[in-house]
């Protein structure tokens, strides 16, 4: 690995992983991507648990249950041809990369220009968390506590999804991301990419754009920075732009 571990940790159970993790110094490790590349030298141990996370998929009429140690690849390659897929491809596009890359890892990096987290966030997947036992919650409220061992996705939230990504090449790492699908409260936008933080806004079909205006102003502030890829008044239009191509579509 790396300098600074002293110890690799490989637990028999999630159990065990779980007693092994009281340090800040410590953490969990299935593809090791992100670690490798990091080389965080304030991480002393590891925690292997590669053996312990399945790697399998089952589909049924209204739900996708994948595991959480599948490869980033087996994504792109049996959802390819669907916006999954498509995402999935895109958060890496070397295919070494995403044949080292897990699922769960993806979600616990919480890379916000990630095409697939993004995804994740916007049909809001739900995780089931081991901590002491097994528990399901939304991806937007996990606070990062345990081991994720299978990620929940709705069929139909997948199909009626819609994602645009801006970036300066097709496979440069995306400074926007614009993801949008309709819920009970009308149709619900996220942003994502290069940003401080994730962003919703909800649209309502009686919405215009003076009543959006001020908050995507807001939402700009609170998400975007001046950097490389433009200004936050430059990404707050792009984001304009789709809001209202929205509602040109929508009415």
């Amino acid at each position: 690995m790396w300098a600074s571990i002293e110890k690799i940790y490989s637990p028999s159970s999630l159990s065990k992983a779980m007693q092994c993790y009281h340090y800040p110094d410590q953490v969990f490790i299935s593809g090791g991507s992100y670690l490798v590349s990091e080389r965080n030298s304030n991480i002393r141990a590891l925690i292997d648990i590669r053996s312990l996370i399945g790697t399998t998929a089952a589909q049924t009429q209204h739900e996708i249950m994948l595991e959480a140690g599948m490869s980033i690849q087996t994504i792109a390659e049996k959802w390819g041809h669907e916006l999954l897929g498509k995402c999935a491809q895109m958060s890496c596009f070397s295919k070494n990369i995403r044949n080292q890359r897990t699922l769960g890892g993806e979600i616990a990096q919480k890379r916000l220009s990630s095409e697939l987290y993004a995804l994740l966030y916007a049909i809001q997947a739900r995780l089931q968390i081991f901590t002491t036992n097994d528990h399901l919650v939304n991806l937007r409220d996990w606070s990062g506590r345990g081991i994720i061992t299978k990620i929940v996705l709705d069929v139909h939230q997948l199909k009626v999804l819609e994602l645009e990504r801006y970036s300066v090449i097709p496979s440069a790492e995306p400074f926007l991301i614009f993801a949008h699908l309709p819920n009970h409260d009308g149709i619900e936008c996220v942003i994502a990419g290069k940003v401080k933080q994730m962003g919703t806004l909800i649209l309502k079909k009686e919405n215009s754009m003076d009543q959006l205006n001020p908050q995507i102003q807001t939402l700009a502030k609170e998400c975007f920075v001046t950097d490389a890829y433009g200004s936050i008044e430059y990404k707050a239009h792009l984001v304009k732009t789709q809001v209202q191509n929205i509602l040109q579509v929508w009415k």
